[in-house]
């Protein structure tokens, strides 16, 4: 707890949990335990993420105990979970709560894990590597796009990316965008917990990033 208190701000809360293999230890709001299963983060029942109704953590962590970590698909939003029964950890496709793993465990900041700490790869990662050359042409892509643009920001949630960005319009190049998007998306992340808001990005959820792949492919 003296660690997290390094870097978690003196208003959040800080809890503990002994399990079988280690101690688990975290700080904020929205992390929630339910039976076999830690939830970091605010999950989403609409698989565009945001706007859209809150997933409750009981219906996660039913569908958790059904089909394992693959439920994680069933999901959007800016979330991870922790598998309390052996430690292994979960990010969903649009992968906004970074997450790193060292050799102390795991955390969402990387000063916590150490310089040599590997990237968890979200959960559908490899999708984004199956064609290098995707491009956003043709008015469907565009039509798509448009239709589920960002909503207007609130005080509490944050939508990326913005209505003006090169990802709306024609021409740009899907998969690096998209990875650039991810990587801003981690960063915006925690910049607004701190803030106390929560940042979204439908354009990095699922289908989104299948249409667009499949469209241009």
């Amino acid at each position: 707890m003296s660690v997290l208190d390094a870097f978690a701000p003196p208003a959040w809360s800080r809890c503990a949990r002994l399990t079988e293999w280690g101690c688990v230890a975290w700080a904020g709001e929205e992390a929630t335990v339910f039976t076999d299963w830690l939830v970091l983060g605010v999950p989403s029942a609409d698989p565009w993420g945001w706007p859209g109704r809150r997933l409750p953590i009981e219906e996660l962590a039913a569908r958790l105990s059904s089909l394992g970590m693959e439920a994680v698909r069933t999901a959007a939003g800016p979330f991870l979970v922790l598998n309390l029964r052996d430690g292994s950890v979960t990010r969903p496709s649009n992968g906004l709560v970074p997450f790193w793993e060292g050799h102390a465990g795991g955390s969402t900041s990387r000063e916590l894990t150490g310089p040599n700490a590997r990237e968890l790869a979200p959960l559908s990662n490899t999708g984004y590597e199956r064609n290098a050359r995707t491009l956003l042409k043709g008015k469907r892509v565009r039509v798509e796009l448009l239709e589920h643009g960002p909503p207007a920001t609130c005080a509490s949630e944050v939508c990326l990316p913005g209505p003006r960005d090169p990802v709306w319009g024609s021409g740009a190049k899907a998969v690096a965008r998209l990875r650039e998007l991810r990587d801003e998306a981690a960063r915006s992340w925690w910049a607004g917990r701190l803030a106390g808001r929560w940042v979204h990005s439908p354009v990095l959820e699922r289908p989104a990033v299948d249409r667009l792949l499949e469209a241009g492919s």
